[in-house]
């Protein structure tokens, strides 16, 4: 089965489906530069998909976090970084407020 048809699925249950790439930074984010380019690989899949996408590079809000290990953020930047993301998602109506 395909994602965009477990999409779909979700979608006529009246479910909602949200993609999100979270930050990374440092070797971590380098090596997916290279490795995976968001041209090649997050836009293509969002031009994909009726879902909703989000890219941390894509978001001002998002960007800009320390992830002190490269792959996570740090944990006194969850609660900003929870209220950009579900500020962000109010704003694409997936939630309200």
């Amino acid at each position: 089965m395909t994602v965009e048809l477990m999409v779909q699925r979700i979608r006529q249950r009246g479910g909602q489906v949200v993609f999100v790439r979270y930050p990374t930074t440092g070797e971590h984010y380098e090596m997916d530069v290279k490795a995976y380019p968001k041209k090649l690989y997050w836009d293509h899949f969002a031009s994909k998909t009726s879902a909703v996408t989000i890219h941390f590079a894509d978001v001002p809000s998002l960007r800009g976090f320390d992830c002190p290990d490269t792959a996570h953020l740090d944990y006194r930047d969850a609660p900003r970084f929870t209220l950009a993301l579900a500020e962000e998602l109010e704003r694409r109506a997936v939630i309200h407020h």
